[in-house]
C-alpha cells in the first residue's frame, strides 16, 4: 500500500495514530508518517523508516525493503529531540532521574523492547513528575 501523502494528514491504524509530517504539524522531520505514542504536555513519537533496496534474486525479484529502523522523539514546545537510549530519555528530566529510574527499575522497562503500553506508562508517570 502506498498513501499519498499530499491528501492525507493523519490516519489511524488499529489502536495506533499517525501524522504526516509533510504536514508541518511537528517541524522537523523528513517526509513520512510519525507515530504518536503519547500526548500530555510534551509529544512523545516514532518516525518509521524502511529503505528499498534494489537487490535482486529468485527470493526477492522485485527488490525488497529493511526492516523498520524506528527513531524515538521528544517534542517539547515543537523542538524535537531524538530518544536512542534511556540515558538521553532521562537528559530531558533531569531534575527526576532518580525516581524515573526507580519506576523504571520497579516495572522493569526495557528500552529496546518496550512496547507503546509500556513507554505511555513510563511517560505519563514523567508528566506526572515534570508537573509537581
Amino acid at each position: 500500500v502506498e498513501l499519498n501523502e499530499t491528501i492525507i494528514d493523519s490516519m489511524i491504524i488499529g489502536n495506533t495514530f499517525f501524522i504526516n509530517s509533510a504536514m508541518n504539524i511537528i517541524p522537523g522531520f523528513e517526509k513520512g508518517f510519525i507515530e504518536i505514542i503519547y500526548k500530555g504536555e510534551f509529544l512523545f513519537v516514532k518516525k518509521h523508516k524502511k529503505t528499498f533496496m534494489s537487490q535482486y534474486s529468485t527470493n526477492f525479484p522485485n527488490g525488497f525493503y529493511t526492516k523498520d529502523q524506528g527513531n524515538y522523539f521528544i517534542i517539547f514546545d515543537s523542538v524535537p529531540i531524538q530518544i536512542s537510549s534511556i540515558k538521553s530519555l532521562l537528559k530531558e528530566f533531569e531534575t527526576h532521574q532518580k525516581d524515573i529510574k526507580k519506576y523504571m527499575r520497579s516495572v522493569k522497562f526495557k528500552f529496546k523492547k518496550a512496547t507503546n503500553q509500556q513507554w505511555v506508562n513510563l511517560l505519563l508517570y514523567c508528566d506526572k513528575l515534570d508537573s509537581v
